[in-house]
C-alpha cells in the first residue's frame, strides 16, 4: 500500500524514497572520508619502529635486604657498560676489495632429454658448434632447449606453436646457420617432439 504524498511516494512506514536519498548520500560522504582518513593515517609517520632496550624486573622473588646493595652495585655495573657500548658502536665493517677468480665454475644442467635434443638438432644439420658461447648459460642452446619445451606444452594444451618459428628465425637472424627459417623449424618441431613431446 502506497501513498502519494506532495513529498514522492510514501512507504507504509512513512519514510518517503526521496527522503532515502539525502540519508544515503550522507552514508556514502561518511564512509568515504572514513575511508580517506585512514589511508592518510596509513604511513610510518605515527608509528614509532624504533626496538626500546627496558628491562622489566622479576617479582618471583622478592628481594633480601642484604642482596638490595650488591645488586645495586652490579645494575650501576651494567648501566656503565651499556652506556658505554652506545657512545662507542662497533667499528664500520672494512670493504677487503675484489678477488681475483681463477676459474668459472661449469653450470652443467643439462638432462639428458636436453643432449638428445641437442644431438638431434645436429643429425640434422643445426650445428651450434661453431657459435661462440652457445653452450653457457643463457647462450643459444639454452634457448632452443627453451623453445622446445615451450612447443611440446602448447602442442599438449592444443594451442598455436610460436616458439618453434621463433627459434629458428633467431638462428637465421643471428647468422647462426644460413639456410630459411621455413627449412630450420621442422628440424626443430621433429627433435622436441623426439626429445620432449611424451
Amino acid at each position: 500500500m502506497t501513498l502519494n504524498s506532495p513529498r514522492g511516494t510514501a512507504t507504509p512506514t512513512g519514510v518517503t524514497r526521496r527522503g532515502a536519498r539525502p540519508l544515503r548520500t550522507l552514508l556514502v560522504a561518511a564512509a568515504a572520508t572514513t575511508l580517506f582518513g585512514l589511508t592518510a593515517c596509513g604511513d610510518d609517520s605515527t608509528v614509532d619502529n624504533s626496538q626500546s632496550e627496558v628491562a622489566i624486573p622479576s617479582v618471583s622473588e622478592s628481594a633480601k635486604p642484604s642482596d638490595s646493595a650488591a645488586e645495586e652495585s652490579g645494575d650501576a655495573e651494567t648501566s656503565d657498560s651499556e652506556a658505554s657500548d652506545r657512545n662507542n658502536p662497533a667499528p664500520a665493517p672494512e670493504d677487503s676489495g675484489a678477488e681475483e677468480v681463477e676459474s668459472i665454475p661449469e653450470l652443467s644442467n643439462r638432462t639428458p632429454e636436453d643432449e638428445d635434443y641437442l644431438n638431434k638438432l645436429r643429425e640434422g644439420g643445426i650445428d651450434l658448434g661453431k657459435v661462440d658461447a652457445a653452450n653457457a648459460p643463457g647462450g643459444i642452446e639454452d634457448q632452443l632447449i627453451a623453445a622446445a619445451r615451450g612447443f611440446c606444452q602448447t602442442e599438449e594444451a592444443g594451442s598455436p606453436d610460436v616458439f618453434t618459428a621463433l627459434a629458428a628465425g633467431q638462428l637465421k637472424t643471428q647468422g647462426v646457420i644460413d639456410r630459411e627459417p621455413q627449412e630450420l623449424q621442422p628440424i626443430i618441431v621433429d627433435a622436441a617432439r623426439s626429445a620432449y613431446c611424451g
